[in-house]
């Protein structure tokens, strides 16, 4: 239902004005409950020995559906207007609550207090999970920003946006399945550099082929660190509970916001987004090799 609001707010803000607090409230309550129940369920369905491959199969069908939504919401977007992306996002969010209802629920209880977020918590994790909210953001956010203030076009925008999806795609299962047969840390420990490397270096390039090149490399370091990392903490997740989760979305969340308000103050003090984004993505660098002291 949060999602589906968002989606409404969005739809609706040009006659409506609704007050971007309220937007995003909408969207951070969908992301914040469906994500931990998402990583709650998976953590305790999955299998202790196949889990490398099976968080590769759901990054290769959440990559493979993001390089066909783009299509479909151009083409919705042409022959039927905003309302028509409107109603067949609400649509698609409401229907994916169907194998929700139908399948068997498994009940998982887990007693909470905030006090729980600190307490015999590993200071070692608390760094690791904060250090990929700092790279997440930088990532996700000053990427996009930087790309768009360079001014690479949306034709450029949606070519790189193209390539990078197929590489995370081919990616994927590769790495799923080595996961899977070696040790995680060390496949961690290798797709942090490389993905390190490219956040470093991206507030040096302009060109369409240089962004390709770097956003390439990142993408390959991000799969490469990503699915081994999921499947050493969504292992922790099985034997130490829901708790867990919980603990790694607030600290993922806090790093997110600490990057968030470095990046207004620098921009406040220098008024220059060239100097923000390049301090940006030297911490989300540094802090993408911080990732390799999670347990």
């Amino acid at each position: 239902p949060s999602l589906v609001l968002f989606f409404y707010f969005i739809y609706s803000i040009s006659s409506v004005h609704w007050p971007l607090w309220l937007i995003a409230s909408a969207n951070a309550a969908s992301s914040a409950f469906f994500w931990s129940a998402f990583h709650i369920e998976f953590a305790a369905a999955s299998s202790k020995k196949r889990s490398g491959r099976q968080i590769g199969l759901i990054n290769i069908v959440t990559q493979s559906l993001s390089l066909v939504s783009p299509l479909i919401g151009g083409v919705m977007l042409l022959f039927y207007g905003e309302a028509g992306i409107a109603v067949l996002s609400g649509s698609i969010s409401l229907l994916s609550a169907i194998p929700l209802i139908v399948t068997r629920d498994h009940k998982i209880k887990a007693p909470f207090r905030s006090f729980d977020l600190f307490h015999k918590f590993s200071v070692r994790r608390m760094v690791a999970f904060t250090s990929e909210g700092v790279r997440n953001f930088a990532a996700l956010v000053i990427w996009p920003a930087y790309i768009t203030v360079v001014g690479l076009g949306v034709i450029g925008i949606g070519s790189l946006y193209t390539i990078v999806r197929i590489v995370l795609i081919l990616s994927s299962f590769i790495v799923g399945k080595l996961s899977d047969r070696h040790n995680p840390k060390h496949i961690v420990k290798f797709g942090t550099f490389f993905h390190s490397i490219s956040l470093a270096l991206r507030g040096f390039f302009e060109t369409a082929g240089a962004f390709t090149l770097i956003t390439s490399l990142g993408g390959f370091g991000f799969i490469a660190f990503n699915v081994p990392l999921q499947k050493m903490w969504y292992g922790a997740a099985k034997a130490l509970g829901p708790l867990f989760v919980i603990r790694r979305e607030f600290y993922l969340d806090f790093g997110r916001i600490l990057l968030l308000t470095l990046a207004l103050f620098l921009y406040g003090s220098t008024q220059s987004v060239f100097i923000t984004c390049l301090v940006c993505f030297f911490f989300g660098a540094i802090a993408t090799l911080l990732i390799n002291l999670v347990e």
